[in-house]
């Protein structure tokens, strides 16, 4: 079972960005509305899934168990969108290291 508080510990604004495109593309290719996800989960309302994906809401465990049930997010895509959140993090902290100790 994925944990999301584990996965976004290295940069969680992008990682709950990539991972809201995520879920619009696989609620999209479900062809599901928001309003239709939402009648389905019952504890989000449309505009929040809509915040969700923008990924200006970050979602908890247990919102992200509601919408892998309807929709079927790949663990393996949710692991690699965890390692460009790591490594976008590392580049950002060797950038600022070569900032203060220029070579």
């Amino acid at each position: 079972m994925v944990n999301i508080s584990n996965l976004n510990q290295f940069n969680p604004p992008k990682f709950f960005k990539l991972l809201g495109h995520y879920i619009k593309r696989r609620r999209t290719d479900l062809n599901l509305s928001l309003d239709d996800l939402s009648f389905k989960v019952k504890t989000l309302t449309s505009t929040q899934l809509s915040q969700i994906e923008s990924g200006s809401l970050p979602i908890s465990d247990e919102e992200f168990y509601l919408l892998d049930q309807y929709l079927f997010l790949e663990p393996e895509e949710l692991l690699n969108i965890a390692k460009i959140t790591q490594v976008q993090k590392i580049m950002e902290i060797n950038r600022e290291i070569n900032d203060l100790f220029p070579k």
